[in-house]
């Protein structure tokens, strides 16, 4: 599973607790072995929620590899995780030419029923935009849409950046491989042709429909992405659509092929 959480339903230092409420609710029913998380949100102290702690003892994940991108106030994380209920042999944090923190890549080896799969978990570069912003998208407003462009502009530029450096990642990787995370840019773009190349799109194999999984713009918006290598089968996809939710969670259920 892949999941954008939005900082865990935290906004502006406030927990929207329904929102966190129907975030847990969702992980547990889904119980994925292996979920990554963007834009996570954890305190290692007693003024808010430890998710790390509670999502490890909820979901029964051994193993964990936590980059934290910035911290407030000692004990405010913010960053990307991988939980894996597989062992964890290598781990490491990529930079992706980022101008801001979150958007990091991680990557990590797990030792799968004595195969090595190595997992790349990215969150691209986004537009930045507001919530009145999103209306000039749908809706165009001469007086904001310049600022809108310009912000957009910029974005596309690094994410093909981004994106040719993850296609090194992938050209160099050797074992199965699975790419996953918000790509914030749709099929067509460059960004996520050049990520998949060869690889499969879990959605295309198993999905159906339009594959929605960002709830703040059109309808048909699908900038979350599993993508497996040739070495696996796709056996199944969903996407957990739950109201209040900036992005919705994705899973696939992969098999190695012999």
């Amino acid at each position: 599973m892949t999941f954008n959480c939005s900082s865990m339903g935290l906004l502006r230092y406030k927990t929207d607790t329904g929102r966190l409420q129907r975030m847990y609710e969702e992980l547990e029913k889904a119980s994925p072995d292996i979920l990554c998380l963007q834009e996570f949100f954890t305190n290692s102290g007693t003024r808010a929620p430890n998710h790390l702690d509670s999502i490890r003892r909820k979901l029964k994940y051994d193993h964990y590899y936590f980059v934290n991108h910035y911290t407030n106030w000692q004990n405010w994380h913010y960053g990307t995780i991988i939980f894996s209920r597989f062992p964890l042999v290598d781990t490491a944090a990529i930079d992706l030419q980022n101008v801001s923190p979150e958007e990091k890549m991680i990557t990590a080896r797990l030792v799968v029923h004595g195969d090595t799969v190595r997992l790349l978990s990215a969150h691209l570069a986004s537009q930045n935009l507001q919530k009145n912003e999103y209306t000039v998208v749908t809706a165009p407003n001469k007086d904001q849409a310049h600022g809108v462009m310009k912000k957009m502009k910029a974005a596309f530029g690094l994410r093909s950046m981004q994106a040719q450096l993850i296609r090194r990642e992938i050209a160099a990787t050797r074992e199965p491989l699975i790419v996953l995370g918000d790509f914030n840019d749709v099929p067509v773009s460059y960004t996520y042709k050049t990520i998949r190349g060869g690889l499969q799109d879990a959605f295309l194999a198993q999905g159906s429909g339009l594959g929605r999984t960002f709830s703040a713009v059109a309808p048909h918006l699908r900038i979350d992405y599993i993508l497996p290598g040739p070495h696996f089968t796709v056996e199944d996809f969903f996407i957990y659509r739950r109201k209040g939710f900036e992005h919705f969670p994705i899973m696939a259920r992969l098999s190695l092929k012999p």
